[in-house]
């Protein structure tokens, strides 16, 4: 169950549609690094917010040939900060290499932290539910 903002808290909600926006505006054609299959690019990236993880599907250009691509993260506070996780990373459902897996962490934690900084927030508490993301905390100084 999500905390609850205490008063002063700053309070920001993010649904799969802002995510996938967001995400596709500032990561579609970033490399993903390399894969089993050859250097990946991403395309696009659709979120879905399930209870304790951010799932993503989508397509990625790997070896001249656009492939699906599959990811599962979550998200943890450490001293304020939203730090990503992904458990699992796979284009046309192969693995990707552990540097590959590395760069996409890489990537979403540079967008999460973009996120933050720009709404000026240290985050105590991070919620993952159906459809939503919360993201708890208050003004930082």
């Amino acid at each position: 169950m999500p905390a609850k903002p205490a008063a002063g808290d700053v309070h920001v909600e993010l649904t799969e549609g802002d995510l996938t926006d967001r995400l596709n505006q500032r990561l579609a054609g970033q490399s993903l690094g390399s894969t089993p299959l050859g250097t990946a690019t991403l395309k696009t990236l659709e979120a879905r917010l399930r209870t304790g993880q951010m799932q993503f599907d989508g397509k990625a250009q790997v070896g001249g040939r656009e492939v699906p691509l599959t990811m599962s993260s979550n998200l943890a506070v450490e001293d304020g900060r939203p730090i990503v996780t992904v458990h699992d990373a796979r284009a046309a459902g192969v693995p990707m290499l552990e540097p590959a897996r590395e760069s996409i962490e890489d990537t979403l934690q540079q967008h999460v932290d973009h996120e933050v900084k720009r709404l000026s927030m240290r985050v105590t508490s991070v919620s993952i539910a159906d459809g939503k993301l919360v993201l708890i905390g208050s003004h930082a100084p």
